[in-house]
């Protein structure tokens, strides 16, 4: 076996134990850093997002060549969609107005509270 070929199954495993391998979502893969002292900036470039199974996420992961720099591989990870909808956004709206009309609120009866002499 050649020495990326055991390269790429050492990682691959250690990579699946992350996940159940039939896991289906929608995945970052990020790049090695390239950066392998500790000075200096470190960066994991993401390489995209990709949709399917964690076993088949992984395995397209260890073949592109981004994924490598030092031997240690990049990272794969599950990102979490929230989907927004047009009540979502209002309710959003309406809650900060609300909070921030409280808050001018509160600030009016502190002021009072002050010139009575207590707090």
């Amino acid at each position: 076996m050649s020495h990326t070929k055991e390269r790429n199954e050492r990682v691959k495993n250690r990579l699946l134990a992350e996940y159940p391998a039939d896991a289906y979502g929608i995945w970052q893969i990020k790049g090695e850093d390239d950066n392998a002292d500790f000075a200096g900036p470190h960066i994991m470039p993401t390489l995209g997002f990709f949709e399917g199974t964690y076993a088949d996420i992984v395995e397209y992961a260890v073949n592109l060549k981004s994924f490598w720099s030092y031997g240690a591989g990049g990272s794969i990870s599950l990102v979490s969609v929230t989907r927004i909808e047009a009540a979502s956004v209002r309710e959003l709206k309406e809650t900060t107005e609300a909070l921030a009309a409280l808050k001018e609120q509160e600030e009016i009866l502190i002021g009072k509270l002050e010139k009575l002499g207590s707090q």
